[in-house]
C-alpha cells in the first residue's frame, strides 16, 4: 500500500483567487480554448475568484488574446514559453489539462511530480490514465468548467489534491529517471 503524504500547504482552501496553471502548445489539440473561455466567464471587476496563467506559445495565441482583450477579462495571463515550469507548478493551486486529444501530457506529470493538484478534460485515455471521476471534467461546456473551478475556489482542494496523490502514487512513477 503507497504512503499517501499530509496534503501540503498549497492543498488548504487557497486564499482567493485560486491560481490555475495550464501549458502547452497553443493549438487547437490542446484545447485550451475551453479553459480560457471557462476563466474568462469567471473574470469581474469587483475581484477574481478564479486567475489563469497560459505557459506556452502557438498558432492561437493572437486569436486567445484577442478573445481575453475582447472581452475584457482580467484574469488571464499569457507567460510565453517557459524552459522550465517549475516556477509556475510552485505558485499554482491546480493544474487544468484540457486535451481533447493527447494520451499523457508531460505538464501533467509534472504536476505531479511538484505535488500540484491536477484536472483533466475527460477524454478515453484520461479516464484510463485517472481512474478518479474526481480528476476529471467534461470537455463538452464551458460553463460548466466554469462552475467547477468557482467551486474549488470556494470550497477547497483538499479532495483533488488527495486524489492527484492517490494517481502519482498508483502509477509510482519515478520522477528522477
Amino acid at each position: 500500500v503507497p504512503q499517501i503524504p499530509p496534503t501540503s500547504g498549497n492543498a488548504q482552501k487557497p486564499k482567493k483567487p485560486l491560481h490555475v496553471l495550464c501549458g502547452g502548445v497553443l493549438d487547437k489539440r490542446k484545447n485550451i480554448g475551453l479553459l480560457i473561455e471557462a476563466c474568462v466567464a469567471l473574470s469581474r471587476p469587483d475581484g477574481e475568484d478564479v486567475i489563469l496563467s497560459v505557459a506556452g506559445d502557438g498558432p492561437l495565441l493572437t486569436t486567445y488574446k484577442q478573445f481575453v482583450e475582447q472581452k475584457r477579462a482580467h484574469n488571464v495571463r499569457f507567460l510565453g514559453w517557459r524552459r522550465s515550469l517549475e516556477p509556475e507548478l510552485a505558485s499554482a493551486h491546480l493544474l487544468v489539462h484540457p486535451a481533447a486529444h493527447e494520451g499523457m501530457s508531460n505538464v501533467v506529470l509534472e504536476a505531479l511530480a511538484a505535488d500540484l493538484p491536477v484536472l483533466l478534460g475527460r477524454t478515453k485515455e484520461s479516464e484510463e490514465f485517472a481512474n478518479d471521476a474526481r480528476l476529471l471534467f467534461d470537455l463538452g461546456s464551458a460553463s460548466a468548467l466554469s462552475a467547477q473551478l468557482l467551486k474549488l475556489s470556494r470550497d477547497g482542494l483538499d479532495d483533488l489534491k488527495l486524489a492527484s496523490q492517490l494517481l502519482k502514487a498508483r502509477h509510482s512513477f519515478d520522477w528522477d529517471s
